[in-house]
């Protein structure tokens, strides 16, 4: 599954965040800095041959920091460790070949600085 093998490489890839990368939702209250991350889409091609065998997914991954300049240096260093990576994830082979989304947002309910990232995931489906 690609949700457990990306959240143990950015714990380790990441490491500003200290291991904080919480599924959908900050856990309240939150400790910062952290990402939190959903699955947006998925896709699974096939070709007249069968399945491809790869499966396209499209993931948000949240940056969320007390202010924008702490935010946005997290998600350069979330970018540098995702974008153009190829290998494996734990048991998973995985390529991230493109960022589509990366946005400053402000968060003023709760007055948090929040960067808004997209990734294009190819994975080996199990």
């Amino acid at each position: 599954m690609l949700e457990p093998a990306l959240v143990a490489y950015l714990r380790e890839h990441v490491p500003s965040v200290g291991g904080r990368v919480h599924p959908g939702v900050l856990p309240d209250p939150p400790v910062l800095p952290a990402i939190t991350y959903t699955r947006v889409s998925t896709r699974r091609p096939v070709t007249y041959d069968g399945p491809h065998g790869f499966v396209r997914t499209r993931m948000q991954l949240d940056v969320w920091a007390p202010s924008r300049s702490q935010a946005r240096a997290v998600a350069d260093e979330l970018r540098r460790a995702l974008l153009g990576y190829r290998g494996r994830m734990g048991e998973t082979e995985v390529a991230i070949p493109e960022q589509s989304i990366d946005e400053d947002l402000d968060e003023p309910e709760d007055g948090l600085a929040r960067v808004m990232t997209e990734f294009i995931i190819w994975y080996e489906e199990d």
